[in-house]
């Protein structure tokens, strides 16, 4: 049975321990219930508002369940809704997505600005050994922040910068 959360109902608040006692105890549908519940409005309240994109909103929200079920047990029903604590770990997903995008665009930013002085050594034929030297490296340098992020900004990135796509092949 789907059930809408209101926080200040005590009968809600009992639903939700109860919920929360079968989940300790392995009840997957247990858990499933306080998904149903929370899931739509922590994506609508808490991550859409932060990150702007739905798309970029579906990882964090992923990630703040299964921090819920893995610290079941450290909630100890302080006799108010989970949901504040859903909230403020989505917040905290959130940022820790920004972070990581933000870490990318620097590295990205500093690969393209090591790129432009490449250019015009390829132009010069002394610098044509120099040129195939410094593009090895920096194919390296391009493959190893490409492999810290998670495969599918990588796979995003790849299409949008490296193979120059437009922004609907690349969602494509």
């Amino acid at each position: 049975m789907e059930r809408t959360a209101d926080l200040g109902d005590p009968a809600w608040l009992g639903f939700e321990q109860q919920c929360l006692i079968r989940a300790r105890q392995g009840g997957t549908h247990a858990f499933g219930e306080l998904y149903a519940a929370f899931a739509a409005a922590l994506y609508r309240q808490v991550l859409l508002p932060r990150l702007r994109e739905p798309a970029l909103a579906e990882e964090p929200l992923a990630e703040t369940f299964c921090s819920a079920l893995i610290n079941l047990d450290r909630d100890e029903g302080r006799g108010t809704s989970i949901w504040y604590w859903l909230a403020r770990v989505a917040a905290n997903k959130a940022t820790d997505l920004q972070r990581r995008q933000a870490s990318a665009g620097r590295a990205l930013v500093r690969l393209a600005g090591l790129l432009d002085p490449a250019e015009g050594e390829q132009r010069q034929p002394e610098g044509a050994l120099a040129f195939a030297e410094r593009q090895q490296w920096l194919r390296q340098q391009v493959a190893e922040v490409l492999g810290r992020l998670n495969p599918r900004y990588r796979q995003a990135i790849e299409l949008r910068i490296l193979q120059e796509r437009s922004r609907q092949e690349a969602a494509r």
